[in-house]
C-alpha cells in the first residue's frame, strides 16, 4: 500500500472471536521472513480468520484488508 511503513498481520481464533497473534512487519522494504507464532494454533479442525493490516507513519490506525479463513486438520 502507497506510504505505508510497515504491516500487521492479526489471527483470530473464528469459534471464539479471540484474537490469538498480531505480527509485526517493518523495515524499510517491510522484511518478507517472519514466522508466525505456531504454539499459538491447535489442531483438530480449528477454524482461524486472519487479516493484514498496513501501518503508517502518523500513527493512524492500520488500513486493514477483509478477512481469510484457514483451518489445521
Amino acid at each position: 500500500m502507497p506510504n505505508a511503513d510497515g504491516y500487521v498481520l492479526e489471527v483470530y481464533n473464528t469459534g471464539t472471536g479471540a484474537l490469538i497473534a498480531a505480527v509485526s512487519i517493518t523495515g524499510s522494504p517491510p522484511k518478507t521472513d517472519h514466522v508466525f507464532p505456531e504454539t499459538a494454533l491447535d489442531c483438530g479442525g480449528i477454524t482461524y480468520r486472519w487479516r493484514v493490516g498496513a501501518t503508517f507513519p502518523n500513527n493512524a490506525a492500520p488500513a486493514f484488508s477483509g478477512f481469510w479463513t484457514f483451518t489445521i486438520p
